[in-house]
């Protein structure tokens, strides 16, 4: 018979073409074959995406070196796994978003903000183009983090683009858990939340740094403290730019909508923290 791939000649006592590789199908579907094949490529012990999740929690340093020391088979890409989790984080963004708009509904209700409707907009904004952030993002932690290790030269600019690739892929996929865990026990404390999820990362990513940088636990306080200071100045310039972008395309009939000053400044700064919190 010949392969259905490749249309190579495929011996009856073959298991796989040998011109392809693929597997030699010569039965109809059935619900046995399909279980089979999913137990095999989803639920199985060696299956590349439950090895990479798992492994980018036990030992995410030897994941990440892995592939910067060009092992590409043992783990899924980091382009891969990142196109992966902002798939599934699909769900995270769409509870999240829900979640803000409520949190504006009863803000509403409860102090009398004006311009919810405007602040509904800007939330949808952030949320719509949540992933298109998230891309952005990897590029500017690389560099700062690039900044903090110039004087180890391990790994050049590219190399740190990798390591994040890793690192935020799997907050992704955190952060789709914690939500659904949030969402379905009805839990209200979205700011205790918010910081939780920013400790871990930060935690999570000063834990990889260290093995892979091999630091002492002072040289881990000195470099987070120098990243600290790198991160503060990223976010007033990012904070001055979100600023005048929204000045530039709200215009000033945006902010004098609001009917107390102290409720402006709030509101204002609030949109400012949740741009600057998705963006950094």
């Amino acid at each position: 018979m010949d392969c259905k791939n490749c249309k190579n000649s495929v011996l009856d006592s073959d298991g796989f073409c040998s011109n392809c590789g693929a597997r030699k199908v010569d039965n109809r579907l059935t619900f046995k074959y399909f279980f089979q094949e999913f137990s095999e490529k989803v639920l199985s012990v060696d299956n590349k995406l439950l090895k990479t999740i798992i492994h980018l929690f036990v030992k995410p340093d030897v994941v990440i070196k892995s592939y910067i020391d060009g092992v590409r088979k043992r783990y899924i890409d980091p382009f891969g796994y990142l196109l992966i989790s902002i798939t599934l984080s699909g769900i995270s963004i769409y509870l999240m978003r829900e979640g803000a708009i409520q949190s504006i509904e009863n803000l509403n209700d409860t102090a009398g903000l004006q311009n919810t409707e405007g602040t509904k907009q800007m939330m949808n904004m952030i949320y719509d183009y949540s992933a298109i952030v998230t891309g952005m993002s990897i590029p500017i932690y690389a560099l700062m983090s690039w900044i903090v290790f110039y004087n180890k030269k391990m790994y050049n600019y590219v190399e740190h683009i990798i390591i994040y690739l890793y690192t935020n892929a799997q907050f992704a996929i955190v952060n789709l858990v914690a939500v659904l865990i949030v969402y379905a026990t009805k839990q209200t404390m979205g700011l205790v939340f918010s910081f939780g999820l920013m400790g871990f990362y930060f935690i999570y990513t000063a834990i990889i740094l260290k093995k892979l940088f091999k630091l002492t636990f002072v040289q881990l306080i000195i470099k987070s403290l120098y990243f600290l200071l790198i991160l503060a100045i990223f976010y007033v310039i990012f904070s001055i730019l979100t600023a005048a972008l929204m000045y530039l395309f709200l215009g000033p009939e945006y902010f004098k909508q609001f009917a107390r000053p102290a409720q402006a400044l709030y509101d204002a700064s609030s949109t400012l923290n949740c741009l600057s919190y998705r963006f950094l």
